[in-house]
């Protein structure tokens, strides 16, 4: 198992390529550095019938800051 520690902006900066981190403090919650600059964000979490699930959303990284941009115009 991975070792939990409260994420913040510097333990993301500090990310290498394919690593992933877990939260101590929000259960489920974690960061993972993509290919060059990206990094993805995710909740793990359990159904009512056990059932896993996994949400993501992209974070930082050239891609969002490209549809930022997008959203701005």
């Amino acid at each position: 198992m991975q070792e939990r520690k409260k994420i913040g902006l510097r333990e993301v900066r500090a990310l290498n390529a394919g690593t992933t981190i877990l939260d101590a403090v929000v259960t489920g919650f974690g960061a993972r550095r993509h290919k060059g600059d990206a990094v993805s964000y995710f909740i793990h979490y359990r159904t009512k019938e056990g059932r896993q699930r996994w949400r993501t959303r992209r974070g930082t990284g050239r891609t969002s800051q490209k549809n930022k941009a997008l959203d701005v115009s």
